[in-house]
């Protein structure tokens, strides 16, 4: 009766990361591409500094759905066995998913001190606030990440149980402890929580200062978008943490049987409750400000009505072509004569 409880756990299990993991990367593919769309053709977006980090991100997430929701898929459906290529691709698929999720937790907190910064009652603060800084944090954020992540190269490999993790004790200890608790847990998370209460603050008294009504309501809107992401940010983060806190340190010892199985699903679970931070980025916007609603609305619909008259036009070309042929074969014949 245990070894069919377990099976039908484990049976479960498996559908479940099929599924769930397809859901979530084909929304956040959508709702990350049209982000970019969104925030690279809306003329008041390109002009605003944060929109340079959200775009950023929606690159990045991009990435980590592919390499982790989609190829997570994969492994569930073809149960892809360990090997030596198989390890070979755990020591560069991890780091490089890791490599994104830091860049990810860098953009969401340079977004929020960034409309902090846009917000400010001082000038000399506001002056703070540029594209041209950003694309220097982004660079030194990406460059930082690449060597820190080199460490987890030689120490990740893989186990029949628990999949591509680290085995070492003490990189185990360092990773749960430092990397996990401090580094994607308790630091990035007091940064987007106290940053974005100084932000709501400032937009608060934003009435205060000599700003054109344009640019007041667009740091109203983004200041709004924020916080709803950063809340987002920090619920869905801590189920990450926790995830890999527990799945990190149960590694280390022996569970069989039902409490394996069990074990499992619940990390399934935890995973893909933490990958809706970077699938729900754009569904987060349209919820929190209707300004964004109506802005995506005109984007999305102006893009779809351009390439509804790109494929008739398209095809009338590639008509008057075919058209083309006959009349170039019938000056021969007309010569003949």
């Amino acid at each position: 009766m245990s070894s069919v409880t377990v099976q039908n756990i484990v049976d479960v299990t498996q559908l479940y990361n099929i599924y769930a993991f397809s859901i979530i990367s084909l929304l956040g593919h959508i709702g990350n591409i049209c982000n970019i769309i969104i925030f690279t053709n809306l003329k008041k977006f390109r002009e605003y500094p944060s929109s340079f980090y959200i775009i950023a991100e929606s690159i990045v997430d991009l990435g980590i759905l592919s390499l982790g929701a989609n190829l997570r898929v994969l492994d569930q459906i073809f149960k892809f066995q360990s090997g030596p290529i198989n390890l070979l691709w755990c020591k560069f698929r991890q780091p490089i998913i890791q490599w994104c999720t830091n860049m990810f937790l860098c953009l969401v907190n340079f977004a929020v001190i960034d409309q902090y910064l846009s917000t400010n009652f001082r000038p000399h603060w506001r002056q703070w606030s540029t594209v041209r800084l950003g694309k220097y944090l982004i660079a030194i954020a990406a460059i930082a990440s690449f060597f820190y992540n080199i460490l987890f190269v030689i120490f990740y490999k893989t186990k029949v149980q628990f999949g591509c993790s680290i085995t070492d004790v003490g990189m185990t200890r360092y990773y749960s402890y430092f990397h996990l608790i401090i580094l994607q847990g308790i630091l990035p998370m007091s940064i987007a929580f106290i940053f974005s209460i100084w932000a709501y603050r400032n937009v608060r008294r934003i009435h205060r200062q000599q700003l054109s009504n344009t640019r007041r309501r667009m740091d109203q809107q983004f200041t709004a978008m924020i916080l709803a992401r950063v809340i987002m940010f920090v619920l869905s983060l801590a189920f990450y943490v926790a995830q890999n806190f527990y799945t990190m340190n149960i590694q280390n010892h022996l569970y069989q049987g039902l409490s394996a199985a069990v074990g499992l699903l619940v990390t399934s679970i935890s995973i893909s409750i933490s990958y809706m931070n970077v699938a729900s980025l754009f569904y987060v916007y349209l919820i929190a400000s209707m300004r964004f609603r109506r802005q995506a609305k005109y984007i999305l619909m102006k893009k779809c009505s351009q390439y509804c008259r790109w494929i008739p036009e398209k095809l009338h070309l590639f008509s008057m072509n075919n058209q083309v042929v006959p009349t170039m074969n019938t000056v021969p014949d007309y010569m003949d004569e």
